[in-house]
């Protein structure tokens, strides 16, 4: 269980054959290895937003973006989801006058 690199491909297995608890148990237990992957945050934080879970998705993807060895594109990708997610949690509101 320690082993990141196995973890790791046991998790990208899950996730292409939508076992999504299955890769989010790989890459929690990844971040109990080591707590500074932000691109782990990342992956964790796209299957949360897949699950639908909106809330735990954008805390991940803002935990992400506090990491200081932010690699550019897990950056990118962290806050177009953060961005996404954030539209899925904002009520609409309509209103009209006829």
């Amino acid at each position: 269980p320690s082993d990141l690199d196995v973890l790791f491909k046991f998790a990208t297995i899950a996730s292409k054959i939508r076992d999504l608890e299955g890769a989010i148990s790989a890459l929690e237990r990844m971040l109990l290895v080591d707590p500074d992957l932000p691109r782990v945050r990342l992956e964790l934080g796209v299957l949360y937003y897949r699950l639908g879970s909106y809330e735990v998705a954008r805390s991940y993807f803002e935990m992400t973006l506090k990491s200081a060895s932010l690699p550019p594109d897990v950056k990118s990708r962290a806050e177009q989801f953060l961005a996404e997610s954030e539209k899925r949690l904002t009520r609409s509101r309509f209103s009209g006058e006829i």
